[in-house]
């Protein structure tokens, strides 16, 4: 009986967190399939940049006191960082070419809609890891235990790291 009384102290391991993540999941696939490999590309790219340009430049004091229900300024500018580099890379404005249209191989690459889909899920991974670390800890306790070891815990947020560029490697 008491064994039962700690069950219910603990937190779900499932919860509506969890299922949240399973939508941009979800998401992220069905735009990898419609997007193809290059968009998705282009996503992911602008998820490192995103988190790479927060590591290296101070925010400023006025982005640090926001506080809006778990939500915090570094977290905010994450997102439009992501959202201004992603509609850059996809509008054309910066291209991932790296020769010109004319000399490029004609060759068209095998199930591209699949590598999509593929690109898209360790896209969800990445930014769901990025989102949530940069969350209020307050939040990030109170999210379900399989979400906090998936995107929050050090190994998790190394191989969501890692896990992309390995998968961009071996599936070109």
């Amino acid at each position: 009986m008491n064994f039962l009384a700690e069950l219910k102290n603990l937190p779900p391991f499932l919860s509506w967190d969890f299922l949240m993540v399973i939508v941009i999941f979800a998401i992220f696939v069905v735009l990898g399939f419609l997007w193809k490999k290059r968009r998705m590309l282009s996503i992911i790219l602008a998820l490192y940049l995103a988190k790479l340009f927060l590591t290296l430049f101070p925010l400023p004091e006025a982005l640090n006191k926001i506080n809006v229900s778990n939500v915090r300024g570094e977290l905010l500018l994450f997102w439009l960082i992501f959202l201004f580099l992603s509609f850059a890379f996809i509008g054309g404005r910066i291209t991932l070419r790296a020769a010109p249209k004319k000399e490029r191989k004609s060759k068209k690459p095998k199930y591209e809609a699949l590598k999509g889909m593929l690109y898209g899920f360790f896209g969800a991974g990445l930014f769901m890891c990025f989102s949530m670390v940069l969350m209020a800890p307050d939040f990030i306790n109170n999210l379900s235990l399989l979400a906090q070891y998936l995107f929050t815990g050090t190994i998790a947020q190394i191989g969501w790291a890692i896990a992309p560029l390995i998968v961009l490697m071996l599936f070109r």
